[in-house]
Order: C-alpha cells, then sequence, then structure tokens
C-alpha cells in the first residue's frame, strides 16, 4: 500500500510540473474605414477560453497601453468608460472576438489580447500571456505610417 502511495504521489508531482503552452494569435493587420465596424480575432490553444478572462487592450502611436475591455463567457464584462457602446467582446470557439462600432480615426492603433497566468484569491497578478497584435488601420492608411 506505502508504494502505491509513493507512486500517487511521483504522478502528482510530474502532473504539477506539467503545463500546457498557452497562445494567443492573431492577424498581423486590419483595415477598416471610419463609421464602419471591424471584428478584430484572436485564435487561443492551450488552454479552455472559457476558463479565463481575455483581455484587450490597444496602443496608439508609442503611447501607453490603454484598457479596452475584459470578457469571460457566463461572467460579467468590464469595458472602459471611453469604449462602452461601442465595443462587443464574445468567444466562437477557441477564437475571441473583438467588434468596434463607428470606428474613429483614433481607433488606429496596435490591438493586443492577452490573458492573466496567475490568479490568487480572485485577485489578478501582473503576468500575462500576450501574442502577436493586430495592427488597426484606417482605409487609407499604409502598414508603414504605423511603424
Amino acid at each position: 500500500m506505502k508504494y502505491i502511495n509513493y507512486i500517487s504521489l511521483a504522478i502528482l508531482l510530474f502532473l504539477a510540473g506539467v503545463s500546457a503552452t498557452v497562445t494567443l494569435t492573431q492577424p498581423p493587420e486590419a483595415f477598416a474605414l471610419p463609421g464602419r465596424s471591424i471584428t478584430l480575432t484572436c485564435k487561443v490553444s492551450g488552454y479552455n477560453i472559457n476558463d479565463h478572462h481575455l483581455y484587450w487592450v490597444r496602443q496608439s502611436n508609442g503611447k501607453e497601453l490603454v484598457f479596452i475591455t475584459a470578457f469571460k463567457t457566463g461572467h460579467t464584462t468590464y469595458t472602459a468608460n471611453e469604449f462602452k457602446g461601442r465595443v462587443t467582446p464574445s468567444t466562437q470557439g477557441s477564437t475571441a472576438q473583438l467588434r468596434i462600432d463607428a470606428l474613429k480615426v483614433d481607433d488606429t492603433a496596435i490591438y493586443y489580447c492577452t490573458r492573466n497566468t496567475v490568479t490568487e484569491f480572485g485577485t489578478v497578478a501582473a503576468q500575462y500571456v500576450v501574442g502577436d497584435p493586430t495592427r488597426l488601420l484606417d482605409g487609407f492608411s499604409s502598414p508603414l505610417s504605423m511603424v
């Protein structure tokens, strides 16, 4: 019986050290005209998309990151005041989506989807998984104008 307990402990310790690689994949660019709508996508792998909040943030012209929204299926959605009524986060299968309506020229930015990796007692730690971003450009811009 003691032998089985040691095997169980060894298996538990091994499994505790095994973790899936979490990957967030976004298309590199998206183009849309002011006044229109666009849906940005973020394909997730390495975890169940419904197990964690997914965050959308953006960065305009080298400025600080700006929080847009946090979303988890079946839970409260948190959206920054400046985006309320214009953004709708959702999921479809293993893909997170962010629909932005009534686009403005100011929406030209680099958009990141991200996910926290550690949560303790309901407090989100400052450790996140971030994939390569999507550059949202107005329909008249070229990717070079964002460099």
